[in-house]
């Protein structure tokens, strides 16, 4: 049957009964549009659209069981399409299908099935379950909204959702349950499904977006290089960008990753102030399988910045030596340890600043920083002081002979402070 509902004020779709819309041909499209009026789908009815579904001005949907559409849906109501207070489902089981139009949608329950691609152009709201199936949701910088406070709402089969910019999936949680962030991108066919779950601990009101970066932290002004002491290194992949809008605790987040695939990382590491990649305190690592490791951060409630990423680390390793004392016009000989470059602070009186084992030569108290690189370019840094003691007070030694034959021993005349 081919219809179009337009200045309808009223369609029952009685119980039991199965309409079957393919509407007129707009432009060559199927489509149903519904203007000024409202749509009734009773418990047990299907409503089930070969097209697009168009709903224009002052159009609100009272839908108590199935909508299922091909096309596109395109929300021009002025309004969020549906009644609230009913739980109904919606299925997109058509191929490359796009929500978008002038109106945010709130589902009660969404649900993406058959074969292509799904896109939104705007931000989608879903107050209770939301089951992406095997599809690609693609948000573009757009957000999806989970409202249902329950753990569980959120499924998945091999789907994912991908968004740019401050886009994502955001959901709202309540209690000390696992909630699940599924965030992905495809890459030369591929999934790339690397997501988050976030675990209150203590129940309360929380609002976190997550969204999976598909690049290099470099290419978004977050220098990799510019990263705190004891970070070897730092995916270049992909990062994670995590929002928190609402929290009244601290939250375990979990970064599930395939070290096979993303490298041997063994911590995260986040962008902060001064600005600088830095270790997150409290984390721990589980690998889960070969290709399946997650690592922990718990306890967290640091949003200074949204970006996290994946970053291996090392224990400190730089040893620069015990402090000791000389005396005046003494030298004392340095040795520092733990990587094959390093770098001296302050450079003065020192015979070399760029060695493990530098000659000191000074006539008052000093202290050093050594900054020591490893193999793997991890960096870490050691402190050590040289006392001089430059006191004239105490009787001086004075050899009262002298054995010149080369062992070394009063060879030659030597008094101290002399």
């Amino acid at each position: 049957m081919t219809s179009t509902l337009s200045n309808i004020r009223h369609i029952i779709l009685i119980i039991g009964c199965f309409a079957f819309l393919s509407a007129t041909t707009v432009f060559g499209q199927p489509m149903f549009s519904v203007s000024e009026g409202y749509v009734s789908i009773t418990d047990e009815a299907l409503l089930n659209v070969d097209g697009d579904v168009y709903l224009d001005v002052n159009t609100v949907i009272f839908n108590e069981d199935t909508i299922r559409y091909q096309g596109d849906w395109i929300n021009e109501s002025n309004g969020l399409a549906f009644d609230p207070s009913l739980a109904g489902y919606v299925y997109l089981d058509g191929v490359d299908q796009t929500i978008t139009g002038s109106s945010i949608t709130r589902f009660h329950n969404l649900f993406l099935e058959n074969n292509g691609t799904k896109y939104a152009t705007i931000n989608v709201e879903v107050d209770s379950l939301l089951n992406l199936g095997d599809r690609q949701f693609d948000l573009d910088t757009n957000t999806i909204f989970v409202f249902n406070t329950e753990s569980n709402v959120v499924n998945r089969n091999q789907g994912f959702i991908r968004a740019l910019g401050n886009g994502g999936i955001e959901r709202t949680l309540n209690s000390t349950n696992r909630y699940v962030f599924p965030v992905g991108f495809e890459l030369g066919g591929d999934t790339v499904y690397r997501s988050v779950d976030i675990v209150p601990n203590a129940s309360g009101s929380y609002i976190y977006r997550v969204r999976l970066v598909e690049n290099d932290p470099d290419l978004d002004n977050l220098n990799r290089e510019e990263r705190d002491l004891l970070i070897c290194s730092i995916n270049a992949r992909f990062y994670h960008k995590i929002w928190e809008e609402l929290g009244t605790d601290s939250v375990a987040i979990d970064f599930t990753f395939n070290p096979l695939e993303d490298g041997e990382f063994n911590d995260i590491v986040h962008w902060r102030n001064p600005p600088q990649w830095e270790i997150a305190p409290s984390f721990s690592s589980t690998d889960i399988s070969a290709n399946e490791r997650v690592i922990r951060m718990n306890p967290w409630k640091d949003y200074l910045s949204e970006n996290f990423a994946l970053s291996e680390t090392t224990d400190p390793f730089a040893q620069a030596g015990n402090d000791t004392m000389i005396y005046l016009m003494d030298t004392a000989y340095l040795s520092a340890s733990g990587g094959i470059d390093y770098t001296w602070t302050p450079a003065d009186y020192l015979s070399c600043d760029n060695c493990p084992d530098p000659i000191f030569f000074h006539d008052s108290t000093t202290s050093y920083v050594v900054l020591v690189e490893n193999d793997r370019s991890c960096k870490d840094i050691d402190s050590i002081t040289i006392f001089v003691d430059d006191r004239f007070d105490e009787d001086p030694f004075i050899p009262n002979g002298l054995t010149m034959n080369g062992d070394g021993l009063n060879d030659f005349w030597y008094i101290r402070w002399l």
